[in-house]
């Protein structure tokens, strides 16, 4: 059977990836299929936006998405519907990052109009950070909600107080900066740059260290949720896993474009990376690829409960989906129909 042919299978109470992420094994409780084959529904779709969906933020005790696009607008989307909650709209230049504070009642919006704003649920504007020079690309809470970091293409990110008021600048790309995140603990900031590198920082401003490695631009780094690892996306086409010290770990090696995004999951054991190569991959820690998922989006993220993954298009696809995650399986939902697409199937 090709690998794009498509059956319709009914009665499967089970299904289990082969270690090498190209096939699941489907049990209907009486025999098993003998081979491997993908299994999987069509997901829920976000379709609202106008233009390119670049990002998104979970906050999953209220189940819901918060999402950043071109069009100028952030939107909140409930996480199980794809239901739109509310629209909030001020930026004059596309909104590049969103963010949630971790009680869920305010979120931030970062804009190429070269400003981040606060805003409650329900989309009243609270607070406006004025200082950037250029575009605002990423804006986050402290896991405290006591502080706001900004990363912008002025070469620089900011740390303010909640008020909009600067604390530190944190100087030493020579390129923009595109994204800057607080370590799980609060007490350390990593950025990521155009200039090739990642950068650890203390809170007080003090370089920790320089990560150098890439050879193209630095467009994700995240740390795990223990800490002990950080992982960076990169235009090279490769994303790279380094322990706290910023010293190499593994190398992952697949895609076949830019890699646009890469995070931990929740569990500190896996990692999944997003490219312009429109794929979406899992990997573990030693660098082993355990899936690959085609035509998925050039931007993902789970959500902290480890039940979905998030992603968006590339830029003629101004939708989002969610995807069902369960450790090493991928399920989509769709009208309560199981698909298995099979390379073959023996007796």
């Amino acid at each position: 059977m090709d690998l794009n042919e498509i059956k319709t299978v009914t009665n499967v109470v089970s299904a289990e990836f082969s270690p090498d992420s190209k096939t699941i094994l489907c049990s209907d409780g009486n025999f098993k299929l003998k081979n491997w084959a993908y299994l999987y529904r069509s997901p829920v779709i976000f379709s609202g936006h106008t233009n390119y969906i670049n990002s998104a933020a979970f906050y999953t005790a209220e189940n819901y998405v918060l999402t950043a696009s071109y069009d100028k607008t952030a939107k909140l989307w409930d996480l199980n519907t794809g239901k739109v909650l509310q629209t909030y709209t001020g930026h004059q230049g596309q909104v590049l990052n969103v963010s949630f504070s971790s009680d869920g009642k305010r979120i931030l919006t970062a804009s190429a109009d070269d400003y981040a704003a606060m805003w409650d649920i329900n989309g009243k504007p609270l607070v406006i950070f004025e200082g950037h020079t250029n575009d605002v690309n990423s804006v986050a809470f402290s896991p405290d909600n006591k502080y706001v970091l900004t990363a912008s293409a002025d070469k620089t990110a900011i740390l303010w107080d909640t008020t909009g008021n600067i604390i530190k600048t944190f100087t030493g790309h020579t390129d923009f900066v595109q994204n800057a995140v607080f370590s799980h603990d609060g007490t350390k900031i990593l950025t990521s740059s155009f200039d090739n590198t990642a950068i650890i920082w203390d809170l007080s401003g003090k370089l920790i260290k320089v990560i150098k490695g890439h050879t193209g631009w630095v467009y994700d780094a995240n740390f795990s949720p223990d800490d002990k690892y950080i992982v960076t996306a990169s235009k090279d086409k490769i994303c790279k896993v380094w322990n706290a010290d910023g010293d190499l770990v593994t190398i992952l090696s697949g895609h076949t474009d830019a890699v646009y995004s890469a995070c931990f999951t929740a569990d500190d054991k896996y990692i999944i990376s997003a490219s312009k190569d429109n794929s979406v991959r899992i990997w573990d820690i030693d660098g082993n690829e355990w899936l690959n998922i085609a035509d998925a989006g050039n931007y993902a993220r789970l959500t902290p409960d480890m039940n979905y993954i998030f992603t968006t298009g590339d830029e003629t696809d101004f939708s989002a989906k969610l995807w069902l995650y369960n450790h090493n399986k991928i399920i989509e939902l769709y009208n309560q129909k199981i698909i298995l697409c099979a390379s073959q199937l023996n007796d």
